[in-house]
């Protein structure tokens, strides 16, 4: 299923909305900047079904991704070595494109399966479109797209990455 964001991925504390091809609102994220930045997903009925959270410090961040009853379940992660920042998933075994630092990207599982892509609409600015083929995916895929999304805003001087699997 395709997801449509009409603005670009800035900050913690706003709120955003995914609509579906139809231009149907699917999703709504909702950001809350303070000690322990949070993104919480709703669907369109106001239902949490999970959250994003920050901890760390911006050279060591990780991204916790957490299901409906905000239990971790899985996270980004970026640590500093030799000056250089690494970045890792550490969910279900599920690796990033090497460009991931450029659009677009993809998320594969460890079978080198399509879990889910992200790329700028062409000729629209600040609009993405989010590609989840499964989904049962789509809210996990979503909240790790704004962790690369927030985690990138964030350290916009970075130029070179490794990505460890």
């Amino acid at each position: 299923m395709k997801y449509i964001l009409k603005q670009k991925i800035l900050s913690w504390d706003t709120n955003y909305y995914l609509y579906n091809e139809q231009g149907e609102n699917i999703f709504i994220i909702r950001g809350k900047a303070n000690w322990n930045h949070k993104l919480k997903i709703y669907n369109i009925e106001g239902k949490e079904l999970g959250m994003l959270y920050l901890s760390g410090s911006k050279l060591n961040s990780i991204y916790y991704i957490c299901d409906e009853n905000e239990k971790e379940i899985g996270c980004f992660e970026k640590k500093m070595k030799l000056f250089k920042p690494s970045y890792r998933i550490v969910y279900n075994s599920w690796v990033l494109d090497k460009k991931f630092k450029t659009m677009p990207y993809n998320i594969y599982d460890g079978a080198a399966s399509l879990i889910g892509k992200i790329d700028i609409v062409p000729n629209m600015a600040s609009t993405y479109e989010i590609d989840v083929p499964n989904e049962y995916n789509a809210v996990n895929v979503i909240m790790l797209i704004f962790a690369i999304e927030l985690e990138k805003e964030n350290n916009i001087r970075n130029i070179t990455v490794d990505v460890d699997k």
